[in-house]
């Protein structure tokens, strides 16, 4: 379960209800601000059997589009369990625009989650699954991103304009044909997380400077790649962006 709010000089509490139905308190100090939404998309709400042009945000950010560069449609699976259907072949993928609430400034900490349950592994060393990305299409790529490389490791990447990219790869691999909770954060500091259903698993150093690119947000496509390489393979759930300091509690 994600904590979300704010505090201001001061104790706050939150109270959290677990999963187990149990109620635990979490306190916070100082002028730390927890992480808040600033938009999400659902696509477990969508119609079933239809192609989808259009999932609109429930936090009021733009809506994500089918991609103008796709070369096929999306599924949707009917029953129980309904999702996006990404496939590498015909190279699904969806857009938002170029100007949201994901341009990150500098020194601005933000994270982002995803529900996704990847089909294919990266083929190449040189590839990555890209499952999220707000990067410029060309130059260092300045912005940020997150893809599945090769041996199903999860890899963060942020760049300011005019310095070298910075890397974060998880050292373990995300589950193929499984359901998994995967999210990155950027502290303030510009300390880089990567986080497997809820559980911190890699993090490093990383840059403070401006994310910020005129690249429209991308989702299961690479911003300036064609290569079928770079497309996601697999399903999305659903995706939450937001900003401020990242926090899980169990």
């Amino acid at each position: 379960m994600f904590c979300l709010g704010e505090t201001k000089n001061k104790i706050w509490r939150k109270i959290i209800m677990l999963k187990t139905g149990f109620i635990a308190c979490m306190i916070f100090t100082g002028n730390l601000i927890l992480a808040k939404p600033v938009a999400e998309w659902d696509f477990t709400n969508l119609p079933a059997d239809e192609v989808i042009l259009e999932v609109e945000s429930s936090d009021g950010a733009p809506a994500l589009r089918q991609s103008e560069f796709d070369y096929g449609p999306f599924t949707i699976r009917s029953g129980n369990v309904t999702s996006l259907k990404f496939n590498s072949e015909q190279r699904s993928s969806l857009y938002g625009s170029s100007d949201g609430p994901y341009d990150f400034g500098d020194g601005e900490a933000f994270a982002v989650e995803v529900s996704v349950y990847p089909t294919e592994y990266a083929p190449t060393e040189q590839t990555a699954r890209q499952i999220i990305m707000k990067r410029a299409r060309s130059g260092n790529y300045h912005g940020w991103s997150l893809a599945i490389d090769t041996n199903g490791r999860l890899v963060f990447v942020i760049a300011a304009e005019g310095m070298p990219a910075k890397v974060l790869k998880s050292r373990e691999s995300i589950p193929l044909n499984e359901w998994s909770e995967v999210a990155i954060a950027r502290r303030a500091d510009g300390g880089m997380e990567l986080y497997l259903d809820g559980d911190l698993i890699t993090e490093g150093n990383g840059l403070t400077g401006s994310l910020k690119n005129d690249s429209e947000l991308f989702v299961g496509r690479h911003s300036g790649a064609e290569n079928k390489a770079y497309f996601f393979d697999g399903q999305m759930k659903s995706i939450r962006i937001s900003t401020g300091k990242y926090r899980i509690s169990k």
